[in-house]
């Protein structure tokens, strides 16, 4: 019998994408056929060595619990008694480090009142013997961390574990997952989906972890998904494609002791080389063809070009311009880059299609070719490297164009970056961790000691010990790709891919200066940055477009090479401790921080936070912004540019964002150290350390340092600095102690130089080197602080807008800053001698420029969300405008929104079919109103009735593993897609809805997607 009618909405999500497509593909449900289990108890279990546990179903099936330290344990399970090993790899990689293992100090296994107990000295777990079931507590903590709720479900190509959520847990990592950091409610795919858009997965990793404190590797190359309690609340369920169970759990509190956890077992990240935290310029210049074209590229003899990757007539491209070429060649790109007084760290003059590097008829012969752009680049400060497609040794039957021989390439040319492709490392897996295992293996070993510098896509766990990853292939000139890229930034962080990187305005389109100079200005702040040029709607050089972009992209250029020692430092922590890029709930974990409401923010190192402006929200012509929902933690933020002071724990809003203005704020009482503005590694004044202070209470910071290019900092070859600064009475003291360590090239003998924020000169200011008393002269120009040491100068308004263009309007906009006072001190062996600087009559107190009207103020009125405000996951408050009020503050949901200067305020990611309260007052600088307080409900969830189970057939052929049952799924990261190569449209969809509705809406949710078209390719 059908069932009753039932009034319903038909959601269909889907995208027909035909020939051009690129390799974008979800899950392929398999048919599993259910291995039936038995009723099954635990008999026993005994100790069978000093790491390793037995357990005995009665059955006499074994679950195996190995130990590789004191809250590191292996599960292995394999019915079909198989012993335990390295999962399956072709070609072989290894997902575990050489030598995992640490000392386990006790282990012990009990049997008791049907419990069996294990114990350590850290964990202890308990296993029921009637269900099977085991939980794991933290003996430090005395919580319980993780609870199965079922049994081990094995299927004849699936293994699943399921968990108990708690309804204050999260969870985090699975790899570079597009578009979200926070998984909890969300379900996540582990496979190589080379889906480069949100939602899409690019390098997963097989691990989670979660904030009660464990975390989850499972040891295997197979597919997998983890679904956080998106089918069933309450509920964790994580498979794997495999026919055993083979997974590492792991006890810790908080990140840092899990992803150490992780590192212990699959290695830690890579320290990347200092020239790796420049900016990169990718594009092909061995290949294309160049012919004058009114509509091409302007070149630097006065005429337009356009490039053609067939023979249409125009001038060959080159490395070395030695074929009357050199405007197109790869030497002309370094030379662009100086004649701009651009930062630039390192070039692939390659794309790997086709390319190559050489124009002679010998391997050899082109080897030399590349030695002589490397020898050309380094005498520029520049580093090479080779985008590698196919493989990477020599091979038979291949042309000299082609061919590859990364020996020689790293030994005799000089090669030092290598990013692979999809033809190399494949699907990823084992393939992609092979490959850039081999390359990092040669690079230290052929290259003098150098540090693997490698960016691979389809990574996996282990790859952060080789390289760091890129995101995919994106398109420049649309807000969509800046969006989606911060959270994915922070979800790579959380899964041990501290290293992130990606295309700055994409690799195809462009053409727009607003979106182009925001992706610099947020990109200052991630560890590499990529210009990925020849594909784009325009060149991807920073100065591109024309001004005011090329000033604003060189400011922002400069300060990040100003901000390498403190890059630097905060690299080298996330080898073993927090990421570079790092999720608010790291530094205030809270319930708004630990989901997605803080996913378009993060903080850089310790100091920094960073609010991106990530789409227009009341941008003008010119591209002046606001950036709402910034969220500021407890305690005092600064905003970097104005120096205006704010009080944390609450949301910001309305905050003024000029084209040129990235939301950039310092924690109070930061210490950042900073390097001379320069252009690469080489011309960083090794003579000079450089220190920006917020003094506040007592802070510290420690300035870490090494070579910057060999292995030599893993055996302990470097230095550190230990800033401390302290504020008592207005008194500002500031003390630089020794430098610990030592490694090949430390400069000891350092002139220092402070920059210390204030907000009025100060009375006096003194500084002691080791014993001796500085007698310190103060000066009254910037040209006489320059010139002299031993000096302090009072800057009163210090203007960040130093770099701009000769001659261009941007070059008379005046950036200014707080005051800062700035001293200068004698060269000294800084490995001996500590260096005290007293500030007498500290303050830092600028003036509130948000509070400027007086008046009484009233409680605002007309507060509502009207019907047409409300939706199921959203409210839009708005109120009537108060006289003499400055901005409004909202109360909502625990949070406090502040500086709110227009009469409404969108609340997202709410909850459908909840109550919800707010409480609204008005405020000026006489202080606030009285707090107005209305409520209201948000609408049904719009998928309530829609209709599950739906199938489906079409006269398309599928895609394998992108079939038309994505169409229905209701996950809006799965898409169907017709097959690649052949025709699909037009073609009909018959539907089986296996029940009789009414239908009230037939809603279509489309795919943004990027299409590889002959047409872009020809275009480059």
């Amino acid at each position: 019998m059908p069932k009753p009618q039932n009034k319903a909405l038909l959601t269909i999500a889907f995208t027909v994408l035909t020939a051009y497509a690129p390799a974008i593909a979800a899950q392929k449900p398999s048919t599993i056929q259910q291995i039936l289990q038995k009723d099954h108890k635990i008999t026993g279990a005994k100790k069978i060595n000093p790491t390793t546990i037995d357990v005995l179903f009665s059955d006499q099936q074994h679950l195996t619990f190995d130990f590789y330290s004191d809250q590191i344990f292996r599960l292995f399970q394999d019915n079909s008694g198989g012993q335990m090993r390295d999962p399956e790899a072709k070609p072989e990689a290894k997902i575990l480090v050489a030598n995992p293992r640490r000392q386990v100090v006790k282990l012990n296994v009990t049997d008791e009142n049907n419990l069996i107990t294990i114990t350590t000295d850290k964990i202890s777990i308990q296993i029921d013997k009637n269900t099977t079931l085991f939980k794991v507590i933290n003996l430090g903590t005395r919580a319980l961390v993780l609870e199965e709720t079922a049994p081990v479900r094995f299927e004849k190509a699936e293994v699943g574990l399921s968990l108990k959520e708690d309804p204050q847990e999260y969870f985090y990592g699975g790899g570079v997952q597009n578009g979200r950091f926070s998984h909890k409610g969300k379900a996540i795919s582990i496979e190589n989906q080379n889906s480069w858009t949100d939602g899409g997965v690019a390098s997963p990793t097989p691990y989670y972890w979660s904030s009660k404190g464990y975390g989850i590797l499972w040891h295997t190359f197979k597919k997998g998904k983890y679904d956080f309690g998106a089918k069933e609340k309450g509920q964790v369920k994580l498979l794997h494609e495999t026919n055993y169970l083979d997974v590492f759990i792991m006890v810790g509190n908080g990140a840092p002791a899990l992803l150490n956890s992780f590192y212990q077992l699959t290695g830690n990240p890579v320290l990347l080389p200092k020239f790796g935290f420049y900016e990169g310029h990718l594009n092909a210049y061995n290949r294309d063809f160049w012919k004058a074209d009114d509509k091409g590229n302007l070149f630097e003899d006065g005429k337009r070009y356009k490039e053609s990757q067939k023979d249409n007539g125009g001038i060959k491209e080159s490395l070395n311009g030695e074929k009357n070429n050199y405007q197109f060649s790869a030497r002309a790109v370094i030379d662009r880059y100086k004649k701009n007084d651009m930062p630039f760290g390192w070039l692939l003059p390659n794309d790997g299609y086709g390319a190559g590097y050489g124009q002679t008829s010998t391997l050899d012969g082109n080897i030399q070719n590349l030695k002589s752009l490397g020898d050309y680049a380094r005498k520029n400060g520049v580093e090479i490297g080779l985008w590698t497609q196919s493989d990477l040794h020599p091979k038979a039957g291949v042309s000299a164009l082609l061919q590859r021989d990364i020996l020689k390439e790293v030994k005799d040319a000089g090669v030092r970056v290598l990013k692979t492709d999809v033809a190399w490392v494949g699907e990823g897996y084992s393939f992609g961790l092979n490959g850039v295992s081999d390359v990092a293996q040669i690079m230290t070993k052929y290259g003098n000691d150098s540090r693997p510098f490698i960016i691979s896509l389809d990574g996996w766990a282990g790859t952060q010990r080789y390289a760091g990853v890129w995101s995919g292939d994106q398109t420049g000139g649309v807000w969509e790709y800046i969006r989606f890229h911060i959270p994915t930034y922070l979800g790579s962080g959380l899964s041990g891919q501290p290293n992130i990187t990606s295309d700055v305005d994409g690799i195809f389109g462009g053409k727009n200066q607003i979106v182009n100079t925001r992706d610099f200005q947020w990109k200052t702040f991630t560890p590499m940055q990529l210009n990925m040029d020849g594909w784009g709607a325009n060149e991807k050089y920073p100065q591109a477009l024309g001004e005011p972009v090329t000033s604003i992209n060189r400011n922002y250029l400069k300060l990040k090479s100003e901000l390498i020692p403190y890059t630097y430092s905060i690299a080298r922590e996330a080898v073993n401790g927090l990421p570079i890029i790092r999720a608010m709930f790291l530094e205030h974990p809270n319930a708004y921080t630990q989901g997605p409401a803080t996913q378009y923010q993060f903080m850089y190192g310790p100091n920094f936070l960073i609010a991106p402006i990530y789409q227009a929200t009341k941008s003008d012509d010119k591209g002046n912004d606001i950036r709402n929902g910034i969220y500021l933690p407890e305690g005092t933020w600064i905003d970097y540019f104005s120096g205006e002071k704010y009080t944390g724990n609450c949301i910001l809003n309305n905050f003024d964002a000029p084209l040129w203005k990235l939301p950039i704020f310092v924690k109070n009482g930061a210490i950042i150290p900073l390097a001379n503005p320069n252009n690469n590694v080489s011309e960083i004044n090794k003579g000079i350390r450089i220190y920006e202070l917020y003094p506040s209470g007592k802070s510290s910071f420690t300035e870490y340092d090494d070579d910057g290019t060999t292995e030599q900092y893993k055996s302990g070859m470097a230095s550190s600095s230990l800033i401390e600064s302290e504020v008592e009475n207005n008194l500002a003291k500031i003390t630089i102690h020794p430098a610990k360590g030592h490694f090949n090239g430390f400069v000891k003998n350092k002139a220092t130089e402070l920059r210390v924020n204030v907000s009025q000169e100060p009375k006096k200011v003194s500084a002691k080197v080791g014993k001796n008393t500085i007698n310190l002269v103060k000066v009254n120009s910037m040209k006489e602080f320059l010139s002299k040491q031993n000096v302090y100068f009072y800057d009163a308004a210090p203007n960040f807008n130093q770099f701009a263009t000769k001659g261009t309007a941007f070059e008379k906009v005046k950036i200014l800053r707080n005051p800062q006072v700035l001293i200068k001190l004698g060269a000294t062996d800084i490995s001996v001698n500590a260096v005290v600087a007293t500030i007498e009559g500290f303050r830092y107190e600028p003036l509130n420029t948000q509070r400027v009207s007086s008046g009484k103020l009233s409680s605002p009125l007309h507060a509502e969300v009207s019907d047409k405000n409300r939706e199921a996951y959203t409210l839009k408050p708005t109120w009537s405008k108060v006289d003499h009020a400055d901005f409004y503050e909202i109360d909502f949901n625990g949070m406090h929104y502040t500086t709110i200067k227009d009469t409404t305020l969108l609340f997202d990611g709410l909850t459908a079919e909840t109550p919800y309260s707010f409480r609204l007052r008005a405020v000026n600088k006489d202080g606030h109103s009285d707090w107005t307080e209305f409520k209201t409900t948000t609408k049904s969830n719009p998928l309530q009735f829609a209709i599950h189970d739906i199938l489906a057939q079409s006269t398309a052929q599928d895609q394998e593993e992108s079939e038309i049952d994505k169409l229905f799924d209701f996950d809006e990261g799965n898409i169907w897609h017709t097959k690649w190569g052949t025709k699909a449209v037009p073609f009909d969809v018959v539907m089986d809805l296996k029940t009789i509705n009414q239908l009230d809406k037939f809603q279509y949710l489309p795919r943004s997607c990027l299409l590889y078209t002959s047409d872009a390719a020809d275009e480059r």
